[in-house]
């Protein structure tokens, strides 16, 4: 009987596994004995140490050729490092690398920091969050800079933008420069200054009119008022620096142009406005759907006339019908009694007459039937 493979295989490796151990008692002993050159024999005096093989996949066979890469972090909050932002708080996160044993961050004013070189900046185990507030961050731009340390070395580092701005713009005056002559509109300048972020865009408003937006550079060779009737305005202004927040001022125009607003006149048109695609086709689906309900309604009462005259018709059929087996049947009746009145009758004339008698009954139920199908057809 032969044995299965599986038989074999613990004996197989307990054999590969004693000869393992052999050798290397075999190894060991070799390096402790050297042999003596002055007695000729062997010596243990002198020890060497073996090596022993790391196991693959543990810490110890880990080698690492380069520092980290340069860290990658984002915000939910200041996502654009291009934009100004004119809140505070936030957070900023990021992905560890496996081989990262510490990280060294801190928000500086030097677009070319380097964070290790703060002791306080390091941060062992290193952390994947960083949290900015108004304890460390302020107004102007600032670089959340970060480094990434492994058992090589640090890495790059990373001085990432951060765009703040939480002051109002600087207060200004809106200027009113009357026109050359009376005919003439007056001329608006204004100009705010915003020290950190600087001024995005002014919102005018006239009165209760539609607000105007107004760049800076339209506001810097000002702003020429029109078709305003005479009276006095009040002019507000609101500028917006970049990250958003206002500053608002307003001031009071006096108008004597003499502008009036032209009378609308509505135009009565003419019928050659009528005539447009649009409106002829219209008119043509119009006049075909007329049209197709006058012939529908036309069929229609030609029919019902023809209903009505078929049931004329069929009643005078049903008259003259009845009237004319009314008659047949009374003179066949009266030959059969007069045949039947007789003494002796043949074996053929019985026959005769209850075929003639059956006949006339089967007729009359028939045709009586035929009558009215007729009449629930046509009711």
């Amino acid at each position: 009987m032969t044995l299965p493979t599986q038989f074999f295989r613990p004996f197989i490796k307990l054999f590969i596994l004693t000869g393992l151990l052999i050798s290397s008692a075999s190894l060991v002993l070799a390096a402790n004995l050297v042999v003596s050159p002055a007695s000729g024999g062997f010596s243990a005096e002198q020890t060497f140490t073996a090596t022993v093989p790391t196991v693959p996949g543990s810490d110890d066979s880990i080698i690492f050729e380069a520092p980290p890469r340069q860290p990658e972090i984002g915000s939910p909050l200041f996502l654009d490092p291009e934009i100004w932002y004119r809140k505070l708080n936030g957070v900023f996160s990021w992905t560890l690398p496996f081989d990262v044993t510490a990280l060294a961050i801190e928000v500086s004013d030097d677009p070319m920091n380097v964070p290790q070189d703060n002791p306080d900046a390091i941060v062992k185990p290193p952390d994947e969050a960083f949290v900015v507030s108004a304890e460390n961050i302020k107004d102007g731009i600032q670089y959340i800079s970060i480094n990434f340390e492994n058992q090589v070395g640090w890495g790059a580092v990373l001085n990432r933008p951060l765009r703040i701005d939480t002051t109002e713009p600087l207060p200004f005056l809106v200027n009113v420069t009357p026109g050359s002559s009376a005919d003439f509109f007056p001329l608006l300048n204004f100009n705010a200054n915003d020290e950190t972020s600087g001024i995005d865009f002014y919102q005018m408003t006239i009165a209760d009119k539609e607000p105007i937006k107004v760049t800076p550079a339209e506001a810097a060779i000002g702003y020429l008022l029109r078709e305003l009737e005479d009276g006095t305005y009040t002019v507000s202004v609101v500028a917006h620096d970049m990250a958003g927040n206002t500053r608002q001022s307003s001031a009071a125009v006096l108008i004597t142009s003499g502008w009036t607003k032209p009378i609308e006149v509505e135009d009565a048109g003419s019928i050659c406005d009528f005539f447009t695609g649009a409106n002829i086709l219209i008119f043509f689906l119009s006049l075909m759907i007329a049209l197709l309900v006058i012939y529908v309604w036309y069929e229609h009462k030609i029919l019902h006339a023809k209903e009505e005259k078929l049931r004329r018709e069929t009643r005078e059929i049903q008259d003259q019908m009845e009237k004319i087996f009314s008659a047949l049947r009374d003179e066949i009746y009266d030959q059969i009694n007069h045949i039947t009145k007789r003494k002796r009758m043949s074996a053929k004339e019985k026959e005769a007459v209850e075929s003639l008698t059956q006949a006339l009954e089967v007729s009359e139920i028939l045709i009586e039937k035929e009558i009215s199908d007729v009449k629930s057809i046509l009711l």
